[in-house]
């Protein structure tokens, strides 16, 4: 083999090193705050003596730190495929309407929950548009963007769905009453496990928009991020070639 090839060949052997080491250190970045706190929960659970309704406070935490797991999990196993082309993408034509309505039925009882309403306005919802895409991971990419919103929003809230079908694509626009993301981090938090200054307190893995952009790319699609003018919020908006 020339010199070049080699040399060519240690530097990518070396960058994927380094990859997967990164990639390691973040996961166990990720694992070590649930795990502390359901071991924290269960010594404390079968230490000491407590009332039924405590041990239903401790237990109901234990529940949720699990489930956390199951869904880091899931996202990782996911994220991994992905990167190595394990997840192949199969689109066809299919309604972009049952899509959104299949996502929304997904994230409405833990929207519901805080009061927080999804809305879809008259004349914004498509209705039998065909537009070709893998059906299932385009209602992860939905899923992920509005349990963000969910989870990144007061109460009594409301999340909207536009939708704008344009000469070579579809767009769909999801506004949120949220946090907001400040400009400087718009491009950022599509990178795998980056979680901004405004959410580090809150519970997240910072890997669901990352794999969200690469459903995206593996469609032939793109996802961004803009601010809500003059308002408080965020506006995510995917777009899906139409042939």
């Amino acid at each position: 083999l020339p010199l070049e090839q080699i040399q060519t060949d240690h530097t990518q052997l070396q960058e994927e090193k380094e990859s997967t080491k990164a990639f390691v250190t973040d996961i166990s970045h990720q694992l070590k705050t649930p795990v502390a706190a359901l071991k924290t929960n269960l010594e404390i659970l079968s230490g000491e003596e407590m009332t039924k309704k405590q041990q239903k406070e401790f237990l109901d935490s234990c529940i949720s730190q699990l489930e956390g797991l199951e869904n880091l999990t899931k996202t990782l196993v996911n994220v991994s495929r992905m990167e190595k082309g394990m997840i192949q993408l199969h689109l066809q034509p299919a309604d972009i309407g049952e899509t959104i309505l299949a996502a929304v039925s997904r994230i409405y009882e833990k929207a519901a929950e805080k009061d927080i309403s999804i809305e879809m306005p008259q004349g914004s919802f498509p209705e039998h548009v065909l537009v070709p895409h893998d059906k299932k991971w385009t209602i992860e990419v939905l899923v992920n963007i509005m349990d963000n919103a969910v989870k990144y929003s007061e109460p009594h809230t409301q999340i909207t769905i536009h939708t704008e079908t344009l000469t070579t694509y579809l767009k769909i626009d999801i506004e949120d009453e949220g946090i907001g993301i400040p400009k400087s981090e718009y491009h950022k938090i599509f990178q795998r496990f980056y979680r901004g200054d405004l959410v580090k307190e809150t519970e997240g893995s910072g890997i669901g928009l990352y794999l969200a952009r690469e459903i995206m790319e593996k469609q032939n699609g793109i996802i961004f991020v803009r601010s809500r003018h003059g308002r408080k919020g965020s506006i995510f908006s995917i777009q899906l070639p139409k042939a």
